[in-house]
């Protein structure tokens, strides 16, 4: 059943698209069904050759309780059931403690094993969803997605410039 939302306007000249869905803590925490519905929508888009990749800008819910991270599971289960390529951005929201880094909860529901046999996924920094990059490939290019957490560590931005680097051909 396709979407009652009407569809991207295609341009007549060749093109991708990357769609973003920023911010998206207070449907978790209050309107999972715009949530599913943005996620859905999303999924019939891909499925029609409209969007090539789905990134998420941070702040997955409002804060990492686990009925929230249920509820943007759900939501993020659409875009995998049609193999939709996507990458999670972690906001300050989505941690445990930002001030020591711990993502536990979060990383529960979004671990790096519900990524990595992906074949958008390249690898990630420390063995987490939210320091990863991946690609896509469209009009005969091949592009990189580089997505790191909040107020990176150093050590965070080294590794980003390495994966940088090593894939220039990107």
């Amino acid at each position: 059943m396709g979407s009652t939302t009407p569809a991207v306007s295609q341009p007549d000249v060749p093109h991708f698209t990357i769609a973003v869905l920023p911010d998206t803590q207070y449907y978790s925490e209050r309107n999972p069904a715009a949530f599913e519905r943005q996620t859905r929508w999303l999924a019939d888009q891909w499925d029609e050759g409209a969007v090539d990749f789905v990134v998420h800008e941070g702040d997955v819910v409002d804060s990492p309780k686990p009925d929230q991270l249920r509820r943007a599971d759900r939501a993020f289960r659409h875009l995998e059931e049609h193999d939709v390529p996507y990458l999670l951005t972690i906001g300050n929201h989505d941690y445990d403690d930002i001030s020591s880094r711990d993502a536990d909860t979060f990383e529960e529901f979004f671990p790096v094993s519900r990524f990595e046999d992906a074949p958008y996924w390249e690898d990630s920094y420390d063995g987490t969803a939210y320091n990863a990059y991946g690609g896509f490939e469209a009009l005969g290019n091949r592009y990189l997605i580089l997505a790191l957490e909040p107020f990176p560590r150093e050590s965070v931005v080294e590794w980003a410039r390495d994966v940088l680097s090593s894939h220039s051909y990107h």
